[in-house]
């Protein structure tokens, strides 16, 4: 009979799978209107780095496997919501959504990846990917507000 963790893992790694998935609709909008119209790329490009530190942390901590896979799932969508992002922005968005995601998606986690792998023991390691865990994840639920910002008058 599986643990009560095992349940409650495997219940907190549907609705984690269906928070990645919630973006869906607006992807089909802009598809099928072959524009990003005012969306905004900065939760897509938060969500897909918040996912690459929850992989890199159940890939590192003895079992959280299911942590890892999960968000996996969601770094997968996270790049083909800002792959699709990219494709239909228009120029100055394009130009904006990559520079923010080569940064940020790509060069940073590389490097900090690097840096902790090279100089950190394991426990440190983990320790310090949980931290940055954290930091990102209540970045990534925060970027929404990005949208929110209006234009002066």
């Amino acid at each position: 009979m599986p643990s009560l963790i095992v349940i409650f893992g495997l219940l907190g790694n549907i609705t984690t799978g269906l928070v990645y998935l919630s973006p869906a609709k607006t992807f089909w909008r802009i598809v099928k209107n072959r524009s990003t119209e005012d969306f905004e790329c900065i939760p897509y490009i938060c969500k897909l780095l918040n996912a690459y530190w929850w992989v890199y942390y159940g890939i590192i901590k003895p079992n959280s496997v299911l942590v890892a896979t999960v968000n996996g799932f969601g770094a997968v969508l996270e790049i083909s919501y800002v792959l699709l992002f990219l494709l239909f922005a228009p120029p100055q968005a394009k130009a904006r959504t990559a520079i923010l995601c080569g940064i940020l998606d790509v060069a940073f986690p590389a490097a900090a990846i690097l840096v902790m792998q090279l100089f950190l023991q394991r426990d440190a390691r983990i320790d310090a990917a949980g931290l940055m865990c954290v930091f990102f994840s209540m970045m990534s639920y925060g970027s929404p507000l990005s949208a929110m910002v209006s234009p002066v008058a």
